[in-house]
């Protein structure tokens, strides 16, 4: 029969610019990237929602050529 070990907190990690506030150890993500993708996915959600009427900036192109919009899920790829 094994005997079970008591649980212990981890030590403790001086707190800097990229630390959980409640547990004082680093979360590992970065603010910017976290930006980032937010706004490409409120970005796809206009791209895949928005009607004729919408700005052509954030429309795909019929063919040949870009806009801004056909650049959205690539950078999206590029983040992951």
């Amino acid at each position: 029969m094994s005997t079970m070990q008591p649980l212990t907190a981890p030590a403790q990690v001086p707190e800097g610019d990229n630390a959980n506030p409640d547990s004082g150890l680093p979360t590992g993500r970065l603010l910017c990237l976290d930006v980032f993708r937010g706004l490409l996915v409120a970005g796809m959600i206009l791209v895949d929602n928005g009607d004729d009427k919408s700005y052509s900036a954030i429309k795909h192109a019929e063919w040949n050529g870009w806009t801004p919009a056909d650049f959205i899920f690539p950078s999206f790829l590029f983040l992951v």
